[in-house]
């Protein structure tokens, strides 16, 4: 993901934080400096954050963040994996007890608010 802008040096450099496309929107409010509230599960990349990533994908959520994947199915983790591990191995579910709680909570927080707000029509600004 990049962002441009010739004359603000905030854009300047190369950053690691994992993103994602529901990042883009809070972003670009941010940039343009619109401050009233909107609904958004991503955060702006301008903000201090630490960054964080989830994908549906062939029936399992996938969540990035903490340096960590952490692949999720039918309510419960099936695996944790390292970011600076190229191959993914090993699963690392027992080692890091904090981290997948962590990231866990997560997942069941994003998946517990869309399925509330879109089941009560509740996907507006506060």
């Amino acid at each position: 993901l990049v962002f441009f802008h010739p004359t603000d040096t905030s854009f300047k450099g190369r950053s690691d934080k994992v993103v994602g496309q529901i990042d883009i929107m809070p972003t670009i409010l941010d940039i343009i400096g619109y401050n009233q509230p909107f609904y958004a599960f991503g955060n702006s990349l301008l903000e201090k954050k630490d960054g964080m990533s989830m994908v549906y994908h062939n029936n399992k959520y996938l969540i990035y963040g903490k340096g960590f994947l952490l692949t999720y199915q039918k309510d419960k983790p099936l695996g944790l994996y390292s970011l600076n591990d190229k191959l993914q191995n090993p699963n690392q579910l027992d080692e890091e007890p904090k981290i997948r709680e962590y990231l866990e909570q997560k997942i069941k927080a994003y998946i517990q608010t869309y399925h509330y707000d879109l089941i009560h029509n509740e996907m507006i600004a506060e």
